[in-house]
């Protein structure tokens, strides 16, 4: 189900080429190339156009020079190379041309300096504070306090903490839906439903921003199996979690409609699997379906809970209801 939210090319300079000249010998080349005894010269590469001064062609005598501005003639110019010499022109020259890996790397934004607290954190207590977050006790602050009294500066403390639980490692294992733990690494309360909730929400939050990727069919699912996972009606659960954000609440509606459609299927499903009288495996044989989504339906047909204002007890944990922001919810387990 889907939810509806609200490098240029390098360019190369072209090598020049010039055309091939080509064409029969002048009748003053043949006339000197006889006189110095060469014979006809065969194939020549160069032809001189009728009126064209060919002095430049004779070889110099002993004491001459050459008149101004002329020069021997030459056969074809090699593409690439200069008219006023054999120095190739910057373009042609071996690796010259532009290639991708020749542009300067892009400066890569510094590293985060590590907080030494954090650092030191890490070194003591790896479960908690190492690769792998775990999310921690309320009033977990006072607990290294008084097991370190002499280790931390209490601000420093403070402050690293603060650091850490807003950290995206740690708001992904809120968002799981892990028990708290205690210095120990023991789980010894229940992560309430809105810590876990909003933290959902700013992780996914932070991904859309670092990749641009459409997140809103996956936090769609995240959140729907969060409401599954709850216990809690459709209502109760809407009550608990729903935010000033409207782009959230957005969504959040978006999956509570889904499943209430859900929840009638199933309980037309379970209606017509009683009635049946089969079991499971040949009901959905005779209707065509999977065994296991049928199971799964009837299963979720039968603990639908009532709405808290009308079931006895509403299985619904003493924490109270709060809209606080993911960072503030976080900042429970340093409090002072």
């Amino acid at each position: 189900m889907s939810i509806t939210f609200n490098a240029h090319p390098l360019l190369a300079p072209a090598r020049d080429s010039a055309p091939a000249l080509g064409g029969a010998p002048s009748a003053m080349a043949s006339a000197l190339a006889n006189a110095l005894g060469l014979g006809q010269t065969a194939t020549s590469d160069v032809t001189t156009p009728a009126g064209t001064d060919t002095q430049a062609d004779r070889p110099l005598q002993a004491g001459e020079s050459r008149p101004r501005g002329s020069r021997p003639a030459q056969g074809p110019r090699k593409a690439g190379r200069s008219e006023r010499g054999d120095t190739p022109r910057p373009h042609a020259r071996e690796g010259a041309r532009h290639q991708p890996g020749d542009r300067p790397a892009r400066p890569q934004r510094p590293a985060k300096p590590t907080n030494p607290v954090l650092l030191k954190l890490s070194e003591m207590y790896p479960a908690l504070f190492g690769e792998v977050a775990l999310p921690l006790k309320r009033g977990v602050f006072q607990d290294l306090m008084a097991a370190h009294p002499e280790a931390f500066d209490k601000a420093a403390l403070k402050e690293a903490l603060g650091q850490h639980t807003r950290g995206t490692r740690y708001l992904k294992a809120m968002s799981e839906g892990l028990a708290r733990h205690d210095l120990q690494g023991q789980p010894v309360e229940a992560l309430a439903l809105e810590h876990a909730y909003h933290a959902l929400l700013e992780v996914f939050k932070r991904r859309h921003a670092r990749t641009g990727e459409d997140v809103r069919a996956t936090l769609q699912t995240r959140m729907l199996h969060m409401l599954d996972s709850s216990g809690l009606h459709r209502d109760d659960f809407a009550q608990r979690v729903r935010t000033k954000d409207e782009a959230a609440n957005a969504l959040l509606d978006a999956v509570l409609a889904h499943a209430s459609e859900r929840a009638a299927k199933d309980e037309a499903l379970h209606r017509a699997h009683a009635a049946s009288g089969m079991s499971v495996e040949d009901f959905a044989g005779s209707y065509g379906m999977d065994a296991a989504t049928v199971a799964q339906s009837l299963a979720r047909a039968a603990l639908v809970p009532l709405p808290a204002a009308e079931a006895v007890e509403a299985p619904v944990s003493a924490q109270p209801t709060t809209t606080e922001a993911p960072s503030a919810l976080a900042d429970a387990a340093c409090s002072s």
